[in-house]
């Protein structure tokens, strides 16, 4: 079920232009449908600095803790889980020109579906667009995602350090998420897991634009064992290799 949770990351760093240029983002995560005693378990607070094309992102939650900081040519990612403090750091042209030698897979197939539905979300007006990504997994399922989103916030150039050869990733899967325009204040999407008919929501809960200043945008890597970008990679490959 982690896995679900790395939606979150992908989809929530996205930057405005001056004089809109710092935001400080507060959302939060829940999953309808568990059990009472698990759902604390599935909950997260999540906090997004934006500095033009610095972007800093905290999220905290009962399992783990992580911290993304990409200041405009380096990402930094720190994670602490159950005692266990790891993390990596690369440029922007590192991550674009790593060689991947798994084996290519197909794609899933993504569609976009732009509606007239608004709703104000935080004190910005939304759109609605639903993502229709299918061939998932072995299975080949299909999931139909609910993205309200602002033109009021824009999206940075390259701020999760991927440029154009960067995708989101969700439930171990590929997905290429550019056509939403501007910033997703609220994501729903239904899954199932065990048996169990699940809703994954998150939403953000507060906007501010005050200064932040450049000294923000750091993160201190004392403590953490930290890994080149192709270590990562391949830690990642081998935990999928396992499942």
């Amino acid at each position: 079920m982690k896995k679900l949770f790395l939606i979150s990351a992908g989809l929530l760093l996205t930057t405005a232009v001056w004089s809109q240029n710092c935001y400080t983002i507060k959302s939060s995560v829940k999953m309808e449908g568990l059990p009472e005693e698990y759902a604390g378990f599935a909950e997260s607070e999540k906090t997004v600095f934006i500095k033009d094309s610095k972007t800093k992102t905290e999220t905290t939650s009962m399992m783990m803790s992580s911290v993304e900081v990409f200041d405009g040519n380096v990402m930094t990612v720190i994670t602490e889980a159950m005692g266990n403090k790891s993390g990596w750091s690369a440029t922007k042209e590192e991550m674009e020109n790593t060689k991947d030698d798994a084996p290519k897979k197909e794609e899933p197939k993504t569609k976009f579906e732009n509606t007239s539905e608004k709703k104000m979300v935080a004190g910005y007006e939304c759109v609605k667009t639903i993502v229709t990504i299918s061939g998932i997994g072995k299975d080949k399922t299909e999931m139909k995602i609910s993205v309200w989103h602002t033109d009021k916030i824009k999206k940075p150039e390259g701020a999760t350090g991927g440029g154009k050869s960067k995708k989101r990733s969700m439930s171990g899967n590929n997905f290429d998420f550019k056509e939403i325009s501007g910033y997703p204040m609220q994501i729903e999407f239904q899954t199932s897991q065990q048996g169990m008919d699940l809703k994954y929501i998150e939403t953000v809960s507060e906007v501010t634009t005050d200064k932040l200043e450049d000294s923000a945008f750091t993160v201190s890597t004392e403590g953490y064992k930290m890994m080149t970008y192709k270590e990562m990679k391949e830690m990642n490959k081998k935990q999928m290799e396992g499942e």
